[in-house]
């Protein structure tokens, strides 16, 4: 059964993955009222003063809800319509494990913070649009399914401040990983995410 774009929440935030050419990058945004069945009107997480422009590209539109199964819509469209952007779905969307293909590893010390408690430096294993992972060298953090943090780390240029939720656990020897849900829009992520992978490729 396909996945109606319509059934996004208002303010959610979503990524638009946008390829031309052999060139690609993931650009956030958010969902703001649906026009019609298969019309939304978006808001992109660009601070730029220049319009852009959709013209001759691929965009596939992927959602990632609390439950953390990542939806992917295929060949959407970007709309310019008078100061706003419209997204244009031509088909339902279908359920993906893309989340994990465009992760890229960070290994770079962050701050964990739980209410009612005080932050605890960890280790973050990974990051993507949607996602994030850290490892517990100390197994002490403790955490279960459904549990929410927030982690705030500088790397590169960026300080980086995420809200997540814990939607996976895997329990090692020596270690525990712990995979979280990004709940928040985070502007910086999509320029941080794809400075990270050029690095990472040389």
């Amino acid at each position: 059964m396909g996945h109606k774009f319509y059934d996004i929440k208002e303010e959610a935030p979503i990524v638009l993955s946008i390829h031309a050419n052999e060139k690609h990058m993931d650009l956030g945004a958010v969902v703001k009222k649906h026009l019609s069945q298969n019309l939304t009107l978006i808001s992109l997480n660009y601070n730029g003063t220049k319009r852009l422009v959709f013209d001759n590209v691929k965009i596939d539109a992927l959602h990632c809800p609390e439950d953390a199964v990542p939806i992917l819509w295929h060949n959407v469209k970007i709309i310019n319509h008078k100061d706003a952007y419209l997204l244009q779905t031509n088909s339902d969307g279908t359920r993906s494990n893309r989340r994990n293909s465009y992760r890229v590893p960070i290994a770079t010390l962050g701050w964990l913070t739980q209410i009612g408690k005080p932050p605890r430096q960890v280790m973050i294993k990974d990051v993507s649009m949607t996602g994030f992972a850290i490892t517990d060298r100390k197994k002490e953090l403790h955490l279960s399914a459904g549990d929410r943090v927030s982690l705030a780390f500088d790397d590169l240029i960026f300080q980086i401040k995420l809200e997540g939720k814990v939607v996976r656990i895997e329990t090692h020897d020596q270690y525990i990983i712990y995979g979280f849900v990004i709940l928040n829009i985070c502007n910086d992520l999509p320029a941080y995410i794809n400075l990270k992978q050029r690095k990472v490729r040389r």
